[in-house]
């Protein structure tokens, strides 16, 4: 008997526009994902303004979401 396909989800993010509004919005966002263990399955995320700010700095920022990470621009 073969075992039960292991599900797993499939997440997409879009951060909206707004400036600095739109990026302290999206981290905050990207943390909760991240305590409830869902951002290790985004497989697409998309912004624009200042939620492409964030985009950019989650997708070539640090691989680890700690408290120590300090991120610079």
């Amino acid at each position: 008997m073969a075992a039960a396909p292991v599900i797993r989800p499939r997440v997409g993010i879009a951060f909206s526009g707004g400036g600095f509004r739109a990026t302290a919005f999206g981290l905050g966002a990207l943390r909760a994902l991240h305590d409830v263990g869902l951002l290790e399955h985004v497989e697409v995320v998309s912004g624009i303004s200042g939620g492409s700010l964030l985009t950019a700095m989650w997708a070539y920022g640090p691989s680890e979401f700690s408290e120590g990470v300090r991120w610079s621009v």
